[in-house]
């Protein structure tokens, strides 16, 4: 009779440890289960707010802070100039337009694959003339260009009633190594890859027309955006915006400045550089972008 006493206590005893077991298993299990929501909500509100901020940096209209400067045309009294940078796409910073006015170059990442160089409008003038919208890219649109090797290169004009063609010449030769076709407002030149080198651009009629390309070859193209920069009015920079937009452009970066120009009015006061960017092919860019140079009121 102990014995039956002894072994149903025993069960009873097992019993009672099982079921602390159990209650233990579960309230492990609860803890390490509440710990994971946890870890999961808190990744989450980490990763959308990476996502508002990635969203913000590469927006056009806001975000980026108003810098003031001195007015880049010699002779003419200071000026309140703005700049206002986006990335581009994929986050890709691309040179900002105050360097790109201030400076006259641009030196490009790999992921650019094409870029327009720009003929401002009355590009073909000696810079004596005074009728060049800025003075750090007075005829080609950058003055110094340095791109990925592997980057294909084409012009863009907009010199209303002139007629450009480009010849390009290897500096260390100084053998033309290109000589684009024939272009009149608007319109746009063939295209072309250039081996790594350093060249000097040349107008075949304007000799006054001085620019430089480098083809850097420690760095390759692997990408896809075509570049180009452009000068408008900016009391009209939101109507271009939306042409460029609407047009399959990005917007990266825009700089007001004040052109000096008092000879004609048309390209003479607030004037501001648009960098843009597109991922289209560099052809469609091209077709893309001559009826924005066309509605230009430069004449």
């Amino acid at each position: 009779m102990v014995n039956i006493k002894h072994e149903i206590t025993s069960i009873n005893q097992n019993k009672q440890m099982s079921i602390f077991s159990i209650i233990v298993l579960i309230s492990i299990s609860f803890v390490f289960l509440m710990s994971a929501i946890s870890f999961t909500v808190d990744s989450q509100n980490v990763l959308a707010q990476n996502g508002v901020n990635v969203f913000s940096s590469s927006g056009n209209n806001g975000g980026a802070p108003n810098t003031a400067s001195v007015n880049i045309n010699s002779g003419t009294t200071p000026s309140l100039a703005t700049t206002t940078t986006a990335a581009a796409p994929n986050n890709i910073l691309l040179p900002d337009a105050k360097s790109v006015s201030d400076t006259g170059k641009m030196v490009l990442p790999s992921s650019v694959s094409g870029f327009i160089i720009a003929l401002p409008d009355e590009t073909h003038h000696p810079d004596t003339d005074n009728l060049i919208i800025n003075p750090a890219n007075p005829h080609y649109l950058p003055s110094n260009l340095v791109i990925p090797s592997g980057t294909a290169v084409a012009f863009a004009h907009g010199d209303p009633n002139h007629v450009h063609s480009e010849i390009i010449t290897d500096v260390n030769t100084n053998s033309p190594v290109w000589t684009t076709t024939s272009i009149k407002h608007p319109g746009a030149t063939d295209d072309k890859v250039l081996p790594p080198g350093s060249y000097a651009i040349t107008d075949s009629k304007y000799d006054p027309m001085k620019g430089t390309i480098t083809v850097d070859s420690n760095v390759k193209s692997n990408g896809n955006l075509v570049v180009g920069a452009v000068y408008v009015p900016t009391p009209s920079l939101e109507k271009y915006r939306s042409q460029f937009q609407s047009a399959g452009f990005q917007i990266a970066s825009t700089f007001d400045f004040t052109s000096a120009v008092t000879k004609q009015p048309d390209i003479s006061g607030p004037t501001t550089l648009i960098v843009y960017s597109t991922s289209q092919p560099l052809d469609n860019a091209k077709t893309n972008l001559l009826p924005i140079l066309k509605s230009l009121p430069y004449k």
